[in-house]
């Protein structure tokens, strides 16, 4: 042990800073990393002094709810600790840190690299303050305010003096300074955020200053009434946009982004489109506009169709709800625990109205099955009576090997063959089944003859399965099930682990 202290003693100090960087780094949330750092500090004199001379460690540790309740000495040993270094500012600010968060920022606004913080809800500022935003921004690269209350800012205000050279990712509340399409800094940012405030035509103005976005995220109003269904406008050039994703449209709102944008050929895309309700339809109160979910779906398909091809995911989800109101699709995997922020540029989602419009697509988009090619894992969300309208994808899912169903009620009998009825089999190389019921215990007894019967179809066809996993699930297999089930001698079945095991 002694050795090995000794030999730890003796690393480079370039190495130790080098560790000490990497323990400072933004991660979890649990990681209290300014903790981590004052603990490295008192561990021996060595540590002490490499982590006292590193201001640029110091000035990456300015996460606000840190300093919640802590007494005025420790936040100035912290602020003579930075020093002139480069300061990322972030977190969450609640009331006791506003004063600190302003002073900080204030001071040192030239030297700001990193501003990615957010007002506690129950944080409420009155005084008019943050003159600082109106000044230069020569180091600041990320720009992310979010504030739940009017802004205490002066109402007056140019951002950055329009002088921020490195900023690259922008997003603001309601509350605060709008985004002008004069604004020079625009034509750097790669990633923006903007909030339900902005309209459309304002939104595609601005877009069309952004040659280098690859992020844009759209937040729209529910049921907005407001903006009519744009015709004929100027189409927007994103030629390195990586990901579109739009929150809380109707169609009618979501339309002009997808119609006028022309994205790179593989750009991801997340829509989550608001449904209407069983009293009205929001589309049908645009006047002139009987062709729009139409419009919809014949804009969407290309996004879908350039991202399958593009990116070639393995893993597809598809839902149904059994109100029959949304259809959704997911590429991304099931087992990604990756915050969303992370996978964002990976995925495909979308949900959308299910309505005789997106059949219509649905059948088109399978036509496209060379798209989808690429599809070995397929999870199924899917009401019996729904997958009627999915087997066009089901058909161009030839590929997928493993199908796992996750329902509260399971029936297979419009899996088993195409929707022709030519007796021609869906999903020719399947060969793994994953049943997650979740449903009523007096349903067992007839899901489990239904999934028995599905194997055995399989079987008859020669297009046996070599895995049944029922361990998600909470059937309960007879005798007689077991008996029937044993009787495929190449498939293995995986039961919960509460039951026996089959032999």
């Amino acid at each position: 042990m002694a050795d090995t202290m000794q030999s730890a003693i003796c690393l480079p100090s370039e190495l130790w800073l080098e560790i000490f960087g990497k323990n400072t780094e933004r991660d979890v949330l649990s990681h209290n990393r300014l903790k981590t750092a004052h603990h490295c500090s008192q561990v021996c004199r060595l540590w002490r002094t490499i982590l006292l001379s590193s201001s640029s460690i110091w000035g990456r540790l300015l996460q606000m709810d840190y300093f919640e309740n802590s007494k005025s000495e420790w936040k100035e040993l912290i602020l003579s600790r930075i020093g002139n270094a480069l300061l990322w500012i972030h977190g969450p600010i609640p009331s006791s840190t506003w004063q600190f968060f302003l002073t900080v920022a204030g001071r040192n606004w030239q030297n700001v690299q990193i501003l990615d913080v957010q007002q506690y809800s129950l944080t409420r500022i009155c005084a008019e303050t943050g003159a600082f935003f109106g000044n230069p921004a020569p180091n600041l690269e990320v720009f992310a305010l979010t504030l739940f209350y009017k802004s205490p800012f002066p109402k007056s205000l140019t951002l950055f003096s329009n002088v921020a050279p490195r900023l690259r990712e922008f997003e603001t509340s309601p509350f605060f300074s709008d985004v002008k399409p004069t604004f020079p800094w625009l034509a750097r940012l790669h990633r923006i955020s903007f909030h339900s405030q902005y309209s459309s035509a304002t939104i595609l103005s601005v877009l069309k200053r952004m040659p280098c976005l690859k992020f844009l995220r759209i937040q729209r109003k529910l049921f907005n009434m407001d903006e009519p269904v744009p015709d004929n406008s100027v189409p927007v050039h994103l030629p390195q946009l990586q990901c579109m994703h739009v929150n809380d449209g109707d169609r009618a709102q979501i339309l002009p982004f997808l119609e006028l944008i022309t994205p790179s050929p593989m750009c991801t895309l997340v829509l989550r489109t608001t449904w209407p309700s069983s009293f009205y339809s929001p589309v049908d109160l645009y006047e002139g506009v009987e062709a729009l979910p139409s419009r919809f779906h014949r804009a969407l398909l290309p996004w879908i169709v350039a991202y399958m091809k593009g990116r070639a995911p393995t893993f597809i989800c598809l839902g149904v709800d059994d109100s029959d109101a949304s259809f959704a699709i997911h590429s991304y995997s099931p087992h990604t625990y990756e915050p969303w922020s992370q996978i964002l540029g990976e995925i495909l989602s979308i949900d959308i109205q299910l309505d005789s419009y997106c059949r219509f697509a649905l059948a088109e988009l399978g036509a496209s099955s060379d798209s989808f090619s690429s599809v070995k894992e397929l999870s199924l969300d899917v009401e019996p009576d729904k997958h009627d309208a999915l087997l066009p994808l089901y058909e161009a899912l030839s590929s997928v090997t493993k199908l796992t169903l996750v329902a509260d009620k399971i029936d297979f009998t419009a899996l088993q063959m195409d929707r022709k009825h030519t007796q021609s089999v869906l999903f020719p190389q399947l060969h793994s089944l994953h049943v997650f019921f979740y449903g009523e215990s007096l349903q067992n007894d007839k899901t489990l003859s239904s999934i028995v019967d599905f194997v055995q179809f399989r079987t008859r066809v020669g297009l046996l399965l070599s895995y049944l996993d029922l361990s998600k699930s909470d059937l309960k297999l007879s005798d007689s099930d077991k008996e029937r089930l044993g009787k495929f001698a190449d498939l293995t079945v995986k039961l919960p682990a509460s039951r026996a095991s089959l032999e």
